[in-house]
């Protein structure tokens, strides 16, 4: 076991697994071992791993709060926000000053939908560490998604004065936006696509801002990128098919309006957002 987390700690995973799986032969039941199987399991990008060993250690410990706390963050990754939100209100219940708990039910309550209860758990948190640049990001969309503009970018800002980030500058971007202020959000956009080549939000951001100032050429170039990164996303492939249109392509032009068609049917969208969930506790045994 004492192998398999000095090996998380390098970041050699294969032989972390190895060490973790040879000490659960020795011992079936050890919950520490599960969770290490589990984080390993996370940190390759296998949540459905990672859970089936937090579902055998929540068995073996049910109350434990590490397990509890890792099941909660695991399901939520997932988008399983009925199964993370009772963990996170009985974790958040039982120790209301716990910061990583409060983050982690304002996180399930902002999947779930219901931005109100996140504003209002958000803004506990925040006055609790002003310090979280995690906190005012989360808190800024939240605010963001209630349409209160001026609080959102005050938030916002104040996560960006804490830490450079460029998903809290493209809410930051989106907030301008909604406020009919383009020359702030274009200026922000840019510098995203700038620094984050990969950003395809903010691709799709700066070319409706060039669409709108009537820069087709330029749209362009930003609505396709943004399609290339992600060919979900339902503002890139509509913009796309209006600047097709006004350059006269109208073959390309259905073939994006048929897309955003099927994606707005099939998917409800909101402003591009990323859960900074804070990391659980070190491993230790319990």
């Amino acid at each position: 076991y004492a192998l398999g987390v000095i090996n998380v700690a390098g970041k050699q995973l294969d032989k972390a697994e190895e060490y973790f799986t040879e000490a659960l032969t020795l011992k079936a039941d050890d919950v520490a071992t599960l969770r290490g199987l589990a984080k390993v399991a996370r940190l390759k990008g296998n949540l459905e791993k990672a859970l089936s060993h937090l579902v055998q250690a929540r068995r073996l410990a049910p109350n434990s709060r590490a397990v509890l706390y890792e099941f909660g963050a695991t399901t939520l990754q997932m988008g399983l926000v009925l199964d993370a939100l009772p963990v996170f209100e009985r974790l958040h219940r039982d120790y209301p000053r716990e910061l990583a708990y409060l983050y982690g039910l304002a996180a399930a309550y902002w999947t779930r939908g219901e931005v109100v209860e996140t504003a209002r758990l958000m803004n506990t948190y925040v006055a609790l560490d002003p310090d979280s640049p995690s906190g005012w990001y989360l808190l800024g969309a939240a605010l963001l998604r209630q349409e209160r503009y001026p609080q959102a970018q005050k938030a916002l800002q104040q996560s960006l004065n804490l830490k450079a980030d460029s998903d809290t500058e493209y809410l930051l971007g989106v907030s301008f936006e909604k406020v009919g202020n383009r020359v702030a959000a274009t200026e922000i956009f840019r510098k995203i696509v700038k620094s984050r080549p990969d950003h395809a939000a903010a691709h799709a951001a700066l070319g409706t801002a060039y669409r709108e100032a009537n820069d087709y050429a330029q749209a362009r170039v930003e609505l396709e990128r943004a399609v290339e990164l992600d060919a979900n996303d339902l503002r890139a492939n509509y913009q796309l098919g209006l600047v097709y249109a006004k350059l006269g392509e109208k073959e390309a032009a259905q073939k994006m309006f048929d897309r955003a068609e099927e994606l707005r049917k099939s998917q409800h969208q909101q402003e591009r957002i990323i859960l900074k969930l804070i990391d659980e506790p070190q491993l230790q045994r319990q």
